[in-house]
């Protein structure tokens, strides 16, 4: 078998490794060739990408790793290619619960929409991969690419679980730590990756970590879209929360949530009542001193 890389002869490479797919596809030499017909099938028109996949599932095993390089392959140049990419991934690596969860982790918004359903059948064989990326630390002088990129993947691992009903390795890393990467990723990428609202605001009502309440109503800002019923049972509870709760951290999140909200009007009315109580109490001290003091002459 000779596939040569030459360029602008892609389809005539792909005709003669599709036969040769059909004839030997236990051959030794996919190895090394598995690239090649890789590279050639994300550079197809889409129109055909059915007729090749099903050409090449006698090997897919080996056009599983050159398609997921292209697939994290994130150069603006070569989105279409990571598009043709992701969707041949979805079919060949159906079957192997551990490759969706390693692409999974490291999808983008797009890539995650169309690889997570086919994880989520497999969701018992998927799960370990999941929790121990979540699970996983690096050593204390490992560098910031490998703190980001580990950060990430955990992010996108934690809504994969929290869509699977499996949310108790989620909640804490919304937890305020020394590095704060991993809570901020999951922070923004519970609403693009399709988390939902009702879990958020559930989780509110029983968490008792402020650091974690704090995240938990950051991201709900994110939500774009949300149900008029999620958002008219949550908003007593925020407006509750900005009422009672002292801590600056969360009382800051609960008023960017409602200036997000649209809720200026009942922060205006809110705070100006508070600065006449607070005139009133003040004016109300000053009276008391002064008595003390026309005490103390007599």
């Amino acid at each position: 078998m000779a596939l040569t890389p030459d360029k602008g002869k892609e389809p005539q490479r792909l005709r003669a490794a599709a036969a040769l797919a059909k004839y030997d596809p236990e051959s030794g030499r996919w190895g090394k060739a598995g690239a090649l017909v890789g590279n050639d099938l994300v550079r197809e028109n889409p129109v055909f990408l059915g007729q090749w996949s099903e050409a090449f599932r006698p090997i897919k095993g080996s056009l599983v790793s050159p398609l997921s390089d292209i697939y994290r392959d994130h150069q603006p140049e070569r989105a279409a290619e990571r598009s043709l990419a992701t969707n041949i991934l979805a079919d060949y690596a159906a079957d192997q619960p551990k490759v969706l969860a390693d692409l999974v982790m490291d999808a983008d918004e797009k890539q995650f929409a169309i690889l997570f359903p086919k994880l989520e059948d497999r969701r018992e064989q998927g799960l370990p991969g999941l929790i121990g990326e979540i699970d996983r630390k690096l050593l204390p002088y490992a560098k910031d690419e490998a703190k980001e990129k580990l950060a990430k993947r955990q992010a996108n691992a934690a809504v994969a679980l929290l869509r699977m009903k499996r949310a108790e390795k989620v909640w804490p890393l919304l937890k305020h730590s020394p590095d704060p990467r991993a809570r901020s990723y999951l922070i923004h990428r519970l609403y693009p990756l399709g988390a939902d609202a009702k879990s958020i605001v559930n989780r509110l009502a029983v968490e008792e970590d402020i650091t974690i309440r704090s995240a938990l109503l950051l991201s709900l800002g994110e939500f774009i879209e949300l149900s008029p019923d999620v958002r008219k049972t949550m908003l007593p509870k925020l407006q509750d929360i900005y009422h009672r709760e002292s801590d600056p951290g969360l009382h800051a999140a609960a008023e960017w949530l409602l200036q997000t909200w649209k809720e200026d009007r009942w922060l205006k009315q809110t705070n100006d009542a508070w600065a006449k109580d607070d005139a009133r109490r003040e004016k109300a001290s000053r009276a008391a001193i002064a008595q003390c003091l026309e005490v103390k002459r007599e």
